[in-house]
């Protein structure tokens, strides 16, 4: 499976529900796909190897992703928050990526669109561009680390990554019409899920448990485990109790931290 057959179950059992912004305004599944569908035709018509976002949260955000996917191209976010050092260091790494940005002026001579003008091209009529049966093995989204103790570090995710992320922890349509969940995490936060459950498979098969917790609902939590930055990975079993934070893009950190490898 792979992020267009997701958008596709979605627009075609629950065409007529809003899956993003406010209930009169907002986008509905169908609305959704079609706007998918016009953003990769864009994509397409620019020869372009990775379409990276810039900016913050919005409906360009999911618009830009499912564009990304039905392009069949890699999709980018990069934190705005980096520093131009940072941030170039990023783009130089692609070949020729589509910068998706309201601030065309921190991305040197990278080809740009700005958010409104993407959505505005996405809405075009376009056909399905039938990526219907893309290897699930083709890099979906390329998350960079935070970028706070060390050059940012890219954590490939291909979609059978995320398509096993997301059913395992959501059950598809389980939310009634009239329930709403408002989603804002930064990206290695999600990386850092990403990874962790990369690192069970290759070393730790049927050997662990690992539970998400959202401090938000569960702050004494924190308080609890002396958790003082987020994300952070707990170890509980066995004693004594390890604690490594960041988005664990370093494997042969986390395994010495694990008490897996030796240092």
């Amino acid at each position: 499976m792979n992020l267009t057959m997701l958008l596709n179950m979605v627009a075609e059992g629950m065409p007529e529900r809003v899956l993003i912004g406010d209930a009169k305004t907002g986008f509905t599944g169908a609305q959704l796909r079609e706007l998918a569908y016009g953003g990769a035709a864009y994509i397409e018509s620019r020869g372009v190897d990775t379409v990276v976002f810039l900016g913050g949260n919005g409906p360009g955000f999911p618009g830009a992703l499912f564009a990304s996917a039905y392009s069949g191209r890699p999709f980018l976010p990069i934190n705005y928050r980096l520093g131009d050092e940072q941030l170039s260091e990023i783009l130089a790494r692609r070949d020729k990526p589509l910068v998706i940005t309201d601030m065309p002026e921190r991305v040197g001579d990278a080809e740009t669109i700005t958010i409104a003008d993407f959505m505005k091209m996405a809405e075009q009529p376009a056909s399905d561009p039938g990526l219907a049966d893309m290897d699930p093995s083709a890099i979906a989204v390329l998350l960079m680390t935070s970028g706070t103790t060390a050059a940012p570090k890219s954590a490939v995710l291909r979609h059978r990554h995320l398509m096993s992320y997301i059913f395992g922890s959501v059950d598809f349509a389980s939310a009634e019409d009239s329930e709403a969940t408002i989603v804002s995490i930064p990206p290695y936060h999600i990386a850092a899920v990403a990874n962790l459950r990369r690192l069970c498979e290759e070393h730790l098969v049927g050997k662990c448990r690992v539970e998400v917790i959202d401090l938000l609902e569960h702050p004494q939590l924190a308080q609890g485990d002396q958790i003082l930055a987020i994300p952070t990975l707990v170890r509980k079993l066995p004693a004594p109790m390890r604690k490594i934070i960041g988005d664990l893009s370093n494997a042969d950190r986390v395994l010495v931290g694990l008490d897996l490898r030796a240092q």
